[in-house]
């Protein structure tokens, strides 16, 4: 059962005690109340760890997006750098080619 069902049972539950103690057994309908409402305060704070631990693994996820966009990015800028030091050599060979074709 997720999150939400929990959360809708408890609340038809509540209300159901809520309807027994207008029709009698007050000391009956107080005890359900109580403990729907200890349910209720469990099932949100079983929530709210849920979402500090997920906000916990997003900010982690982000962290390693991150590192690995920068790496990745570092190594794309060395491969052109790579690669415009290579093309600024064959620019300068075929100058000295076309030198000696002219001589």
């Amino acid at each position: 059962m997720n999150v939400e069902e929990e959360i809708l049972d408890l609340q038809l539950r509540l209300q159901g005690l809520e309807t027994r103690s207008c029709s009698g057994g007050q000391d009956a309908v107080l005890a359900g109340l109580a403990t729907a409402r200890a349910e209720i305060v469990d099932v949100r704070s079983g929530v709210r760890q849920d979402f500090e631990i997920l906000n916990f693994e997003i900010t982690r996820l982000r962290e390693r997006f991150d590192e690995n966009c920068k790496a990745s990015l570092l190594e794309t800028l060395t491969m052109f750098e790579g690669l415009r030091f290579q093309l600024n050599d064959l620019g300068l060979r075929l100058d000295r080619l076309l030198a000696k074709d002219d001589a």
